[in-house]
C-alpha cells in the first residue's frame, strides 16, 4: 500500500501536458491521464475524506522513478516558460587573516557569501534539454543547460532519490547542481523558488562551482572558538577548556585575541580547541619562566589506577596527588623532554599586556 506521502499528484494529459490533481474535477475526471514514469493509464481518486491523487489502473510503478522524472520535467518546464532561472550559491568568504593567523583552518575559518545568479540573464543560457550526453558520450545529464552559441560552459542538473552522481561524473570538472528529491513537496519548492535558496526543503550540492569568494571577512564575523589559558600573578591557572568541560558556557574566540589581559595576570595565551589540554600552554609558560605549577610537564608525574601521582612523594615528601594541590615552583621539577618534543609545534598566541 502506498503511503499518503507517496501519492501520485501529477500526471500527463493525453496531449502530454503535466496536470496536478487539483486541476481535476467532476467535469474532466474521465479524461485520459497517464503516469509520468511508466506511461500507464491513471485514474483520479477524488474522494471526500482523503486528499485527491492519481492512481494506476493496474499495478503502481516505482515512486522513486516517478519523482525523478517529474522533477526533471518540472524543472525543464520552469526553464522554458520563465523569464528567469535563478540559483543561489554560497561560496566561502575566508578570513582576511588567513595568511598570518597560526590558527587558520580552511574548512572552518569562513562565512557563507550568498550569491544569487539568473542563468537566463542577458541570454547567458537559453537551452535546457533532458537526458543529453556530454563529453563525447561519457556522461548523460538529467538536465543540460547550455547556450545556443555554445560560448558558456554547460551546467548539469542531476536529480536523485537514493543514488548520487558517480565519482567519475563529479570529477569531470563540469559544473553540476545535484539535488535530492524525496517527495512532491520538495519538487514544489524547487519550482517555486530559486534553486538552493536558504529555506530549501531538499538537499543539494554545487559540484565544481567556485567555492571561494573574491572578498574576505573579519575574524569577528567568524568567531572561531579557541581556548584561553591564563596564569595569574599568584601562580594560579584558569583555562577556558576546564569551564567548557564542566558544562559552563565561557566562550573565547578569535575576535577577542586583541583584547588586553587583566592587570593581575602574568600571562594569557590562546590556542586552538583541537589541542585540548593544559600541557601545550604550560610548556609555553615554562619557556617564558612564568611562576606556576608545572606538574603536568614533570618527568616524575605518572598515571596509575588511583590517579596522577608524583613518583617522589615517598622519598622527597612531595604531594602524593600534585594536580590536586598544584605546588608552585617545586624544587624537584624536571621537564619531561619526550612530552615537550610532542608539544613543540602547537600554535599559540600570547595576548597583549594590560594598558
Amino acid at each position: 500500500m502506498i503511503s499518503k506521502d507517496s501519492f501520485f499528484r501529477y500526471a500527463l494529459s493525453d496531449k502530454g501536458a503535466i496536470i496536478h490533481i487539483s486541476k481535476v474535477n467532476e467535469s474532466n475526471r474521465h479524461n485520459k491521464y497517464y503516469c509520468i514514469s511508466c506511461g500507464c493509464e491513471l485514474e483520479p481518486a477524488l474522494g471526500f475524506k482523503n486528499a485527491h491523487y492519481f492512481r494506476h489502473k493496474t499495478n503502481a510503478c516505482s515512486y522513486e522513478s516517478y519523482l525523478h522524472k517529474l522533477a526533471k520535467k518540472m524543472l525543464k518546464l520552469k526553464f522554458d516558460m520563465s523569464d528567469i532561472f535563478e540559483i543561489v550559491t554560497q561560496p566561502h568568504k575566508t578570513c582576511e587573516k588567513l595568511h598570518c593567523c597560526p590558527f587558520f583552518i580552511e574548512s572552518e575559518c569562513y562565512v557563507p557569501d550568498e550569491k544569487t545568479y539568473d542563468l537566463k540573464k542577458n541570454g547567458l543560457y537559453d537551452l535546457c534539454q533532458e537526458e543529453q550526453s556530454v563529453l563525447d558520450g561519457r556522461f548523460v545529464a538529467d538536465l543540460l543547460i547550455t547556450d545556443t552559441g555554445k560560448t558558456q560552459k554547460p551546467v548539469l542538473i542531476e536529480i536523485y532519490v537514493t543514488h548520487k552522481s558517480t565519482e567519475e561524473k563529479r570529477n569531470s570538472k563540469l559544473p553540476i547542481i545535484e539535488i535530492q528529491i524525496g517527495n512532491e513537496k520538495q519538487i514544489d519548492d524547487l519550482i517555486a523558488n530559486p534553486i538552493g535558496h536558504k529555506e530549501s526543503k531538499y538537499k543539494f550540492e554545487y559540484i565544481n562551482f567556485k567555492k571561494i569568494s573574491n572578498s574576505h571577512c573579519r575574524p569577528s564575523d567568524i568567531k572561531f572558538p579557541i581556548d584561553k589559558f591564563t596564569v595569574f600573578k599568584s601562580g594560579k591557572i584558569y583555562y577556558t577548556g576546564w569551564s567548557l568541560e564542566c558544562g559552563t558556557d565561557n566562550p573565547f574566540d578569535c575576535s577577542k585575541l586583541n583584547e588586553p589581559r587583566k592587570e593581575n595576570t602574568q600571562i594569557e595565551v590562546a590556542l586552538p580547541k583541537n589541542y585540548w589540554g593544559k600541557e601545550a600552554p604550560l610548556l609555553y609558560c615554562y619557556k617564558k619562566n612564568i611562576k606556576t605549577c608545572y606538574c603536568e610537564l614533570c618527568y616524575f608525574l605518572i598515571s596509575c589506577s588511583s590517579g596522577e601521582i608524583c613518583k617522589l612523594y615517598k622519598t622527597k615528601h612531595t604531594p602524593h596527588y600534585p594536580l590536586d594541590e598544584h605546588p608552585i615552583c617545586c624544587e624537584y621539577f624536571r621537564l619531561n623532554v619526550g612530552l615537550a618534543e610532542k608539544l613543540k609545534d602547537v600554535p599559540i598566541i600570547e595576548l597583549p599586556a594590560a594598558f
